[in-house]
């Protein structure tokens, strides 16, 4: 998983999920010395209001599936 190889690499990480449970998956396999690099953002980020700037990059991985052209463009803006 890619944001697994980024936490041992001590990147910050933010990951989305609208499931907490699978975001709960994810801090499982984070490693105790690496927690600090994990955030877990639940909910639908389709909905989600975030301030421009507050990351340095996005990646999408495993979603894009999930949503329709409309939806997908709205959620980049």
């Amino acid at each position: 998983m890619i944001a697994l190889t980024l936490i041992n690499h001590n990147v910050h990480v933010c990951c989305n999920d609208i499931s907490p449970a699978h975001l709960e998956d994810i801090r499982r396999n984070v490693a105790f010395d690496k927690q600090r690099y994990f955030s877990a953002l639940p909910g639908d980020i389709s909905k989600m209001k975030m301030a421009g700037g507050l990351f340095n990059g996005i990646l999408c991985t495993d979603v894009l599936h999930f949503f329709a052209g409309d939806a997908l463009l709205s959620s980049l803006k």
